[in-house]
C-alpha cells in the first residue's frame, strides 16, 4: 500500500466517523422522520383498501383515507377527554391505594411514598419536573406528533416522488436493489402495523368485557390501557396488567385474584392464539430480537426508542436481508413480510 492510496483510507475512515456524529446529533429528528414514514404506511394502506373495493380514483380515495385517519384521532381524542378521561384520573387517585394493599400483602416497599423516594422527589409536581427536565413535556409532545402528522400526509400523498427523490442520492447501479428494498420495508411496516392494530383492538375488547365483569372501577380506561400498552411486545402487557392489579387490589383478596387470573389469560390468548395466528399474513420477529431491540432503541432514543423499536427492527431486517444478505452475500432469503416468507412458513 502505497502513501497515496493509505491517505485515501484515511480520509474515508475520517468521513465515515463524521458521518456517524452527524447521524447520532440528529438522532432525534431522524425518529421523527420514521414516525412519519410509519404513519404514511398506515394512510397509504387505507388508500389501497378505498381503491381496491371501490371504484373511486387516487385523488378521492386519499381524501376519504385522510378524513378517515384524522376523524379516528380526533374521535379517539373526544372520547379520551370525555369518557376516558374521567377514569383515568379516577384510576390515578385509586392506583396509590391500590400500592398500598399490595404492599402490605406481600410486604414489599411499594407505597407511593417509596415511589416518589426512589426519583428523589417529595411532591407529584416534583416528579413532573423532572420528567419536563427530559423534554416529555406535553407541548413538546403535541408538537411533534403534529408534525409528524403534517410530515405524513406530505409523504402519503405521492409517496414515489420522495422514493425516487432518495434515490437520485445514489449511485445509478444500486438505485434498482435501493427501491426494491424501500418497496419491501413498506410493505413489511404495512402488514406489521395491520397486525399490531388488530392485536390491540382484540386485547381491548377482552379487557374491557373482563374488568366490567369482575366489577373492577374505571375498567374502561383500564381496556385502553391494556390495548395502547399492548402496541409494545412483551414489555406492554406486562405494564397494561399490573394497572388492572393495583385497582383490583383495592376491592379485597378475591377480586385481586380473579383479576390477575384474567390478565394471565388474556396474555395466554393474545401471545399462544392471537398472535401466532395474526404473523401468518403480518410479519414474524424472532422474540429475542423484539427484546433486544426494544433494548438497544430506548437506550438511544428514550421512550420513543421501547414504542418504536419493534417497527424500526422490522425495516432493518428488511435492510439487511435484502442489501447484505441476498444481494451481497448471494443468498435467497426470504424477505420479511413478503409473500414467499408467508409461502415458504
Amino acid at each position: 500500500m502505497n502513501l497515496k492510496e493509505f491517505a485515501q483510507r484515511v480520509l474515508v475512515l475520517i468521513l465515515l466517523v463524521a458521518l456517524a456524529l452527524m447521524v447520532f446529533q440528529i438522532k432525534n429528528i431522524l425518529l421523527l422522520l420514521f414516525a412519519s414514514i410509519l404513519m404514511a404506511v398506515l394512510i397509504r394502506a387505507v388508500v389501497d383498501f378505498i381503491r381496491a373495493r371501490t371504484r373511486l380514483g387516487e385523488g378521492l380515495s386519499f381524501a376519504l383515507a385522510l378524513l378517515f385517519t384524522i376523524g379516528l384521532i380526533a374521535g379517539f381524542s373526544v372520547l379520551f377527554g370525555l369518557q376516558i378521561g374521567k377514569q383515568l384520573q379516577d384510576l390515578i387517585e385509586i392506583l396509590p391505594k391500590g400500592m398500598e394493599q399490595i404492599s402490605e400483602r406481600f410486604e414489599i416497599d411499594l407505597t407511593w411514598n417509596e415511589i416518589r423516594n426512589a426519583v428523589g422527589a417529595s411532591e407529584a409536581s416534583d416528579i413532573l419536573k423532572k420528567v419536563s427536565t427530559y423534554g416529555l413535556t406535553t407541548f413538546n409532545m403535541l408538537t411533534d406528533l403534529m408534525l409528524v402528522l403534517v410530515a405524513a400526509i406530505f409523504l402519503a400523498a405521492d409517496p414515489a416522488a420522495y422514493r425516487d427523490g432518495a434515490l437520485l442520492v445514489v449511485p445509478p447501479r444500486a438505485r434498482k436493489n435501493l427501491g426494491e428494498t424501500m418497496d419491501a420495508v413498506g410493505q413489511a411496516l404495512t402488514k406489521w402495523f395491520g397486525g399490531q392494530l388488530l392485536e390491540m383492538g382484540a386485547v381491548f375488547l377482552m379487557s374491557a368485557v373482563a374488568y366490567w365483569l369482575l366489577g373492577l372501577p374505571s375498567a374502561l380506561a383500564l381496556a385502553v390501557i391494556a390495548g395502547v400498552t399492548n402496541f409494545i411486545p412483551m414489555l406492554g402487557p406486562i405494564i397494561g396488567g399490573l394497572a388492572a392489579v393495583m385497582v383490583a387490589a383495592t376491592l379485597g383478596a378475591s377480586t385481586l385474584l380473579w383479576t390477575g387470573v384474567a390478565v394471565l389469560v388474556i396474555q395466554q390468548i393474545e401471545s399462544h392464539l392471537l398472535m401466532p395466528f395474526i404473523q401468518r399474513y403480518a410479519v414474524s420477529i424472532p422474540p429475542a430480537l423484539v427484546i433486544f431491540s426494544i433494548l438497544g432503541f430506548s437506550a438511544l432514543f428514550g421512550v420513543a426508542g421501547v414504542i418504536l423499536g419493534v417497527p424500526l427492527a422490522v425495516a432493518l431486517t428488511v435492510v439487511v436481508q435484502n442489501l447484505w444478505v441476498n444481494e451481497t452475500l448471494g443468498e435467497d432469503v426470504p424477505l420479511a413480510g413478503s409473500d414467499e416468507e408467508k409461502s415458504s412458513a
